[in-house]
């Protein structure tokens, strides 16, 4: 689950979403992934999707579809660093 904040007027929302990383077609294949679908919609904690007007609803689409590849880019960034620093603790420990 990916999150961002946005403002809509004076006030501060978060959006929770889940995004599917796009693939790009190539020649034999149609392209794959892609889409964002907001999960909800919070004020200070508390769910606030189903009172919100369809303007602010838009906006959080259109937050989440905007932040999903950089969210998604720094979680891989993120694993990888993880992965780097795990597999380094290793060679550490069998070299030293």
């Amino acid at each position: 689950m990916l999150r961002k904040s946005f403002s809509a007027g004076d006030i501060v929302l978060d959006v929770e979403f889940t995004a599917t990383p796009y693939i790009p077609a190539t020649y034999d294949n149609p392209q794959e992934g892609g889409e964002v679908e907001v999960q909800g919609i919070y004020l200070e904690g508390l769910e606030v999707t189903d009172i919100l007007s369809q303007w602010v609803l838009d906006k959080a689409e259109g937050v989440a579809g905007d932040s999903a590849v950089e969210l998604m880019q720094e979680r891989l960034d993120s694993a990888m660093e993880d992965e780097a620093e795990a597999k380094f603790s290793v060679w550490e420990e069998e070299n030293c």
